[in-house]
């Protein structure tokens, strides 16, 4: 335990071995992992008799682990500051993630229950607190506000990591020359302006429909109107030559008429090509 009036209610001073990490979860989420791993089998057992194994019959189990972990969360967080640009934060036990396991098998399932009289213990404590931060530099403070003995080596015990798991910069030294304190920076950006879209046009209003057609004339039938009138031009041409009736002009534009009907259909039916 890291306060000094409250070791003599269990042994988290220096019976175990202390890492601490805050970690930067996102622009207005933080966390702070505290992992105690109890030196030996001695110094664990001591634990188990401060409260642990609550009826002393050498097996801790899961409701004495939950009992314990409720006593041990309070009393550690108040021996705990953690400050974003020097105003604390308030921390809040996220008991879901507590862990007690074998302290030799840290990275194993969490146990469900232990023997005092081989186990090491292996204690993890989570909290997270909430803050809004604006875009710019800040410096996130992680301190002990009570006189201990646990840290020792705050550059090899006390970490600070990004949302990534990137080490941030940290700076060490004492707050009031007494306490191990930790000093973290970190960037928040700016949030993305998005950039505006120009402005389209409203699109034409759709033609009227105009009255329906008889459609497209089919090539053969075109080619034989033509012959058609190119026929009966030729018919009138004649009957103005030998018979002296009529006029040479109304012959004259049925044939015309006629050939270029006729030459258009030869084209369209891909039997004449326009040079």
């Amino acid at each position: 335990m890291v306060l000094a009036g409250l070791l003599q209610a269990h042994p988290l001073d220096d019976s175990a071995e202390l890492n601490a990490r805050v970690r930067v979860v996102d622009d207005t989420t933080f966390e702070l992992v505290l992992e105690f791993r109890y030196k030996g089998v001695i110094a664990s057992y001591t634990e188990f008799r401060n409260g642990l194994d609550r009826n002393l019959d050498g097996r801790v189990t899961q409701p004495e682990m939950k009992q314990r972990f409720v006593e041990l969360a309070d009393e550690i967080a108040l021996g705990l500051n953690l400050a974003l640009d020097g105003q604390p934060l308030p921390l809040e036990p996220d008991f879901k993630r507590f862990a007690l396991q074998h302290a030799d098998d840290p990275d194993g399932k969490p146990a469900t229950e232990l023997e005092t009289a081989t186990a090491r213990i292996f204690y993890r404590f989570v909290y997270t607190a909430q803050a809004e931060t604006a875009p710019g530099d800040h410096v996130l403070e992680f301190a002990f506000s009570s006189p201990q003995t646990v840290v020792t080596s705050p550059r090899d015990q006390l970490f600070a990591v990004g949302s990534d798991g990137a080490p941030l910069p940290v700076t060490y030294d004492f707050a009031h020359q007494v306490f191990p304190r930790m000093r973290a920076s970190f960037t928040v950006k700016a949030a993305a302006v998005a950039r505006p879209q120009p402005v389209q046009p409203p699109a034409p209003p759709p033609d009227e429909p105009g009255p329906e057609g008889l459609g497209e004339i089919p090539g053969g039938l075109t080619l034989g109107a033509g012959a058609g009138l190119a026929l009966l031009g030729f018919f009138m041409l004649g009957r103005r030559l030998l018979r002296k009736q009529g006029s040479f002009g109304p012959a004259s534009l049925l044939i015309l008429a006629g050939t270029a009907v006729v030459l258009g259909a030869l084209v369209r039916l891909g039997w004449l090509k326009l040079m």
